[in-house]
């Protein structure tokens, strides 16, 4: 399988060496599931929420993988428990493809309402981080959310942090990760979700899979009716795995995007996901 998938959970400063077989010719890392979170029993305001994915190559098989989950208001509070990041591992190994290109250019940074022109239209275009930030100062949360638009061969970015009183990010900034592909379908099988739904998931691929991973391009969670202070914000699943019973199905768990305070509210808002297997060998 010249396609290979790897899938990782991060918990505040936490790393991995991934190690692959054979040589890597490309590869892409990008963002599953993500959990901001003061700790359980605790709110407080938002100066900064962000996420980074940060790739190390080591030698020609091996990817240091480090992620951070960050949250922080302006009086030293930061996240703790409850904190996590998931990310998804795309490479291709080996030679290079008999018939076609695979492209996976490294992350693209985008501010909110930016562009970047592609060679040609992404099979993936993903989130590898996001940057959301009030500045110096620290406000309650109405809503946030980030997104990664492709349009034929042009990607754009979405991102946005604001409070109900008129306050608003200035820091609105998402990293991108896009893989062009040109070849044999039949080596890699992409389903796109939507959905705003807490309760656990099961996506039908259509073909038996090998492997699995999960790339996000879009969430955005929002208080009903006003602001609040913030314990948890997050989106996506952080449990997915191939169906042991029937290998075409992808279970996970909730494909939502969510946000909650220590008092009871809470918010939530759609999660916008690709599925991609690596097709059985038989």
């Amino acid at each position: 399988m010249p396609f290979q998938l790897r899938s990782l959970r991060f918990v505040p400063g936490g790393n991995e060496l991934i190690q692959f077989e054979d040589d890597i010719l490309c590869s892409l890392v990008g963002l599953s599931a993500f959990s901001l979170s003061y700790g359980s029993g605790v709110d407080h305001h938002v100066e900064t929420m962000s996420v980074s994915i940060k790739v190390t190559p080591m030698g020609t098989r091996a990817l240091f993988v480090e992620a951070m989950p960050i949250l922080f208001d302006d009086s030293g509070n930061r996240q703790g428990d409850g904190s996590y990041v998931c990310v998804s591992v795309l490479a291709w190994v080996g030679e290079a493809p008999s018939v076609g290109s695979v492209s996976m250019p490294p992350p693209i940074t985008l501010n909110n309402g930016e562009s970047a022109d592609l060679d040609d239209y992404p099979q993936i275009a993903a989130l590898s981080g996001f940057d959301l930030s009030y500045g110096d100062s620290d406000h309650h949360l109405l809503g946030a959310e980030a997104s990664v638009l492709p349009s034929w061969s042009t990607i754009s970015a979405m991102a946005g942090m604001a409070d109900g009183d008129g306050n608003f990010a200035s820091t609105a900034e998402i990293a991108a990760v896009v893989m062009e592909f040109i070849g044999s379908f039949d080596l890699i099988v992409i389903k796109s979700v939507s959905l705003d739904d807490e309760g656990p998931q099961t996506i039908d691929m259509g073909v038996p899979l090998a492997q699995v991973g999960i790339f996000m391009s879009s969430f955005r969670a929002t208080y009903s009716g006003t602001n609040h202070a913030v314990q948890t914000f997050g989106a996506g699943p952080n449990i997915f795995a191939i169906d042991r019973d029937d290998r075409t199905k992808v279970n996970t768990s909730g494909i939502w995007s969510f946000v909650w305070d220590d008092s009871g509210n809470k918010g939530s808002g759609p999660c916008d996901l690709l599925i991609v297997g690596i097709p059985a060998a038989d």
